[in-house]
């Protein structure tokens, strides 16, 4: 699978490269360099502690984002899904951004907690590490552009929207357009649903696109993430990775000795 979707990351970016688009194609500059390349801007555009960097199952799914168009994420505590979610979404904001696009991301979750105090400080922090040099333009202005709950620049916004008001998440419209469902396993299917507005005219002819990430740890067989991972009718477009414990064990993000320890606690 990871070969396959390597192919199909090199094949996108051979498309952008070759379109009118002021994307990822030769000669761009800046973030503009790695707009089908989220793997390459987070490997490339954030100064990584010592020692550290992507998990192998990090860099498959930021691959998988602009390949896949529809990308969801289910495994085990630890394994750094916020992580990679803050890094996807400043990904998308300063690609689009650098390369002029009228583009919005809209963040919702299973509850606004979720947003407060988990997602939305966890892209601050990874602002804070990011190579300014590298995406060729200056740190944003904590006044102006990174807010608490939002990004505002020239071209677009990113923002959070309460999970339970689909009339707002449908409203979104752009573009580009990216919607992040965190801890999506308490997302309601209507809050999925109205997602799909964006979806229906994105396509290489009308120049649109538009992307979705559901993260969640999993929970109880119903709902549409869990319909997601399962491959019911109708919900085939999304690509589903399961990441296990044992591969959040070899990358270090999480200890056996944790693991065991749970296990007798919850069986």
């Amino acid at each position: 699978m990871a070969i396959d979707l390597l192919a199909s990351v090199a094949a996108e970016l051979e498309r952008w490269g070759s379109d009118g688009l002021n994307t990822g194609a030769a000669g761009a500059s800046g973030a503009a360099r790695f707009y089908s390349d989220p793997a390459g801007f987070a490997e490339t555009c954030i100064n990584w502690p010592p020692g550290k960097s992507l998990t192998d199952y990090q860099r498959e799914i930021l691959a998988a984002i602009p390949v896949k168009k529809r990308v969801s994420v289910r495994g085990p505590h630890g394994l750094g899904k916020t992580g990679v979610v803050s890094i996807a979404i400043l990904w998308f904001v300063l690609t689009r951004e650098s390369a002029g696009r009228d583009w919005k991301c809209v963040t919702t979750a299973g509850a606004w907690r979720q947003l407060i105090q988990y997602l939305w400080p966890e892209i601050h922090k990874w602002a804070r590490m990011l190579r300014w040099e590298e995406l060729g333009r200056n740190p944003w202005d904590s006044h102006a552009e990174l807010l608490t709950l939002n990004i505002k620049l020239r071209h677009g916004a990113a923002f959070a929207v309460a999970s339970d008001n689909a009339v707002l998440i449908e409203g979104a419209h752009a573009d580009s357009i990216m919607y992040v469902f965190d801890e999506s396993k308490a997302v309601s299917a209507e809050t999925f649903d109205a997602a799909e507005g964006a979806f229906s005219g994105a396509s290489e002819e009308s120049g649109n696109e538009a992307f979705a990430l559901a993260m969640s740890t999993p929970g109880e067989p119903t709902g549409r993430f869990y319909d997601i991972h399962r491959r019911a009718p109708g919900l085939e477009d999304w690509w589903a990775r399961h990441v296990t414990k044992g591969e959040a064990i070899a990358a270090g993000r999480i200890r056996e000795a944790w693991c065991a320890q749970r296990l007798l606690l919850w069986g």
